[in-house]
């Protein structure tokens, strides 16, 4: 999570780095106020970008940025829902049915306008008390100098913002479970600690070396 910290109110703005940390209870408290008909349902599309990238759109709303889209489940209202089917897992739906769904801003959301509104708002009130500091917090960002508690520059964290779209519930074709673990028989992670070289690997390394 990265918490953004105001200068001149009392509040804080944290922004998840991944849909992990974004509990199902946020989702259906920010879409409680909507009243869906039968057979429809709210799908939120979480996207992942890096900071630097999100901040640089303030100026450039056109600029191209590299981005992974999550859809996720918020809700839902049929008589007929699969019990596998949680808020807050991701769903399997093509990206053509989301284009085609209605677009709704809740009041109280991590959205692109609200951040960016949270944002300006620093730089209004801080411009207009210190006028030659206009831009202090996405400029410290932008520039490396706000870092996080490892000294990583904030610019180089992902964050994630939302968007919400009200779909056909035919439209959802099933859900991913959020915490998948299992053994990948291809693949085996060496320990830091125990990291060594097999003794053919080493072997093959020193040939081709030759």
């Amino acid at each position: 999570m990265i918490t953004l910290q105001s200068r001149v109110e009392r509040y804080t703005l944290s922004l998840p780095q991944s849909i992990h940390e974004i509990p199902a209870q946020y989702y259906e408290d920010v879409t409680n106020c909507i009243n869906l008909p039968k057979h429809y349902a709210i799908v939120a599309v979480v996207r992942q970008v890096r900071m630097y990238d999100f901040l640089i759109t303030l100026n450039n709303p056109k600029v191209k940025t590299r981005a992974v889209d999550i859809a996720v489940l918020v809700k839902i209202n049929s008589d007929a829902i699969p019990a596998e089917w949680k808020i807050g897992q991701q769903v399997i739906i093509d990206e053509s049915d989301i284009a085609r769904g209605t677009q709704i801003t809740p009041p109280s959301a991590l959205t692109y306008e609200n951040i960016i509104s949270y944002l300006l708002r620093e730089e209004k009130i801080v411009s207009s008390k210190e006028p030659k500091e206009k831009n202090y917090l996405t400029a410290t960002i932008l520039s490396g100098t706000a870092k996080d508690e490892n000294n990583v520059p904030i610019k180089e964290h992902p964050i994630c913002f939302m968007s919400f779209k009200i779909v056909p519930v035919t439209a959802i074709h099933g859900t991913v479970d959020n915490n998948i673990s299992y053994n990948d028989p291809f693949i085996k992670v060496i320990p830091e600690v125990h990291a060594e070289v097999p003794a053919k690997a080493k072997e093959l390394n020193d040939a081709v070396a030759e």
